[in-house]
């Protein structure tokens, strides 16, 4: 069922990852995942590690500070990544910008710096204000993995599913990369469902055969069409029956002890697809690498 990958080999997903910090206790779940994250990359990525001030701070408390606050941010900042990556072999770099958008501070940095990925939180009960992972999302600035705040310390298990869109190809070609990654186990999935006009007066079975012939009709297509290699990876087509696409998705995810899914950011039809925003507002263990 899974594609096993050689366990000497290591995993590539970005040269440089911009990696978001709020200073709340959300950011050291977020380190922690981020040293297991690069020791399982086959280079270390340069770290831009970035917190921004998102208001403006009174003259009066200022006065009370004995350096200036981003300084005192930047040491807290040093502090943490010390702790958590220690010995970190990569380049790194501790940037604290004020924006009232912290949108638009993550867009000037991305575009300065030649960011390939992103690294945030995804906070259920931790207090802070941080960020609305959809609000990243429709920006379209790069790449984006999110971690919940319980998620597991682990990166062994990749679930993707594909809607055959050209997005999908682009998970699909990183779910290719995780395959020749270290220990790395990779399930491609495509979940079908039957058209409600045709319930009840047509039985179910014919149905959902026909479906799923379909499916692998489209899967052929979709793989000459963007000529991709599908000797690594195989697909498995799921019938959604009476469950959503995301929810089938985090359901065969769960079920295969999957500790990461990998999806297309855009949609077949939209500009943010709606099993993105799904997956982005769902309430799971899992991190999510939305590929832009």
């Amino acid at each position: 069922m899974w594609k096993n990958a050689n366990a000497i080999t290591m995993i590539h997903l970005a040269n440089k990852i911009l990696v978001g910090l709020d200073l709340t206790a959300m950011d050291d779940l977020i380190l922690k995942y981020l040293f297991a994250l690069t020791n399982a990359m086959d280079n270390p990525p340069e770290l831009v590690v970035i917190h921004n001030i998102k208001y403006e701070i009174d003259e009066d408390v200022s006065d009370l500070l004995d350096q200036p606050l981003d300084e005192i941010i930047i040491e807290e900042l040093r502090q943490k990544l010390n702790t958590y990556l220690p010995d970190y072999q990569g380049k790194h770099e501790l940037i604290v910008t004020q924006e009232t958008s912290t949108i638009e501070a993550l867009s000037d940095v991305i575009k300065q710096k030649s960011i390939d990925l992103i690294v945030f939180g995804k906070k259920t009960s931790f207090d802070g204000s941080g960020l609305t992972t959809v609000r990243i999302l429709r920006q379209h600035l790069c790449s984006l993995l999110v971690v919940p705040e319980n998620a597991p310390l682990q990166i062994s298990k990749a679930v993707i599913p594909i809607d055959f869109s050209k997005n999908s190809s682009r998970a699909y070609n990183m779910g290719s990369q995780l395959q020749s990654g270290k220990r790395m186990e990779v399930r491609v999935i495509h979940i079908y469902h039957i058209p409600q006009v045709y319930f009840p007066y047509i039985p179910v079975k014919p149905i959902t055969t026909g479906m799923d012939k379909k499916a692998r009709e489209e899967y052929k297509h979709f793989v000459n069409r963007n000529k991709l290699n599908s000797k690594r990876l195989d697909c498995h087509f799921i019938d959604g029956k009476d469950r959503t696409v995301v929810k089938a998705i985090v359901e065969d995810a769960r079920e295969q002890k999957a500790n990461l899914i990998v999806v297309g950011s855009k949609g077949e039809s939209s500009l943010l697809g709606s099993v993105a925003v799904g997956l982005a507002n769902y309430q799971m263990r899992i991190p999510v690498l939305f590929v832009n």
